[in-house]
């Protein structure tokens, strides 16, 4: 056993402790605005944080931020523990295995006066369907799109996006309050993204 550590043993201590500063601070990390994730499972990076702590806060999200890290971050022990959000409604979403499609989701998945997003992203130029289907998948409501999409990795091309206010797009109609399946279709399978229309 070592009674101390070697003059390189603490210099390397120091580096890694100085890139973490750094790395905290262009993440946004700086002055405590955003108590690090690593806290919550780390006592070196508690450590560090709280050090940083006895530095006077400049603005009220650093003061907020700090009040967090000591009544809350520093309230539970340093743990890989999950930790759920109380009363939270999480959606399932289908399992569906569709190789060609990378993205494909409607935001917000619950409806509002305000239209959602719809989108989709092919890596293969594919004919798609978007279609509503009733919420177990099995009865088709209305077409919300047929025709080509185009391939690419990079970015937004080729990036299939339009609204939808929770109406048939043939007839204007709007689809009664309850829970839907938006699913898009290609030549090698499906996604499945459900839906809700409040009222």
């Amino acid at each position: 056993m070592k009674a101390g550590l070697s003059f390189l043993e603490a210099a390397g201590m120091g580096l890694a402790a100085g890139l973490w500063i750094v790395n905290a601070s262009l993440a946004g990390v700086s002055n405590m605005h955003t108590p690090s994730a690593q806290a919550l499972y780390e006592r070196a990076v508690r450590d560090l944080e709280a050090l940083r702590g006895n530095v006077p806060a400049r603005d009220s999200q650093a003061i907020v931020g700090r009040a967090y890290f000591q009544n809350v971050t520093l309230e539970t022990p340093p743990n890989l523990d999950r930790r759920y959000a109380k009363d939270a409604k999480l959606e399932q979403v289908p399992v569906t295995d569709c190789p060609s499609l990378t993205v494909a989701a409607v935001l917000p998945h619950i409806l509002s006066a305000k239209p959602s997003v719809v989108l989709c992203k092919s890596r293969l130029a594919n004919d798609l369907e978007v279609a509503v289907y009733s919420a177990d998948g099995k009865d088709k409501k209305c077409l919300l799109y047929k025709g080509k999409i185009g391939s690419g990795m990079n970015g937004q091309s080729d990036t299939l996006v339009f609204t939808w206010d929770g109406a048939d797009p043939a007839t204007k109609a709007k689809l009664p309050r309850g829970n839907y399946t938006v699913r898009w279709t290609v030549q090698d399978g499906c996604c499945d993204h459900v839906v809700t229309i409040p009222e």
